[in-house]
């Protein structure tokens, strides 16, 4: 399995190394060979990546390799109840056809941080934007005619 190549931002090109990989560097540093060797036929840039390897060595030799683990190893969120929750509520609305604004989210994830007395969210936009990207939650906009939204909504009232 070869390793992924990323560009970041900044134009910096990072490698992503295996679960294997890992693994491998773990079997051999630091008794088998040092640090520069390792980096040098794992083609690895800076020498803060093989040290925080071995800050997690226990974890990463304990993951077996066929586990069906993503790629990255997610972090716990700070707002992981409230983040629940609301996605509960975004569920509970699609399921009665009911379209969410972004402002709907922020209010909500307010009022449920709010309940559940979480101190220092804000619900701030980044959050409401990575909350949707991790949940795959699209933004739609509704466009049409309003005069016709008009004669529809007189029919029914």
């Amino acid at each position: 399995m070869a390793t992924k190549m990323e560009v970041n931002t900044d134009g910096r090109v990072r490698k992503r190394l295996t679960l294997k990989e890992k693994k491998e560097i773990l079997r051999l540093y630091p008794k088998q060979i040092c640090m520069n060797e390792v980096m040098r036929l794992f083609d690895i840039k800076s020498r803060t990546t093989v040290v925080r390897l071995e800050k997690k060595r226990e974890f990463f030799l304990s993951v077996q390799e066929n586990d069906k683990i993503s790629k990255k190893i997610h972090r716990k969120r700070k707002f992981e109840e409230v983040e629940e929750i609301l996605l509960d509520f975004v569920e509970e609305n699609n399921k009665r056809d009911m379209p969410i604004s972004r402002n709907d989210l922020k209010q909500e994830a307010l009022n449920i941080a709010r309940r559940l007395q979480i101190e220092g969210f804000t619900g701030s936009n980044g959050w409401i934007q990575k909350f949707m990207k991790r949940n795959d939650l699209g933004s739609i906009s509704l466009h049409g005619n309003l005069n016709y939204c008009r004669s529809l909504c007189s029919a029914y009232f």
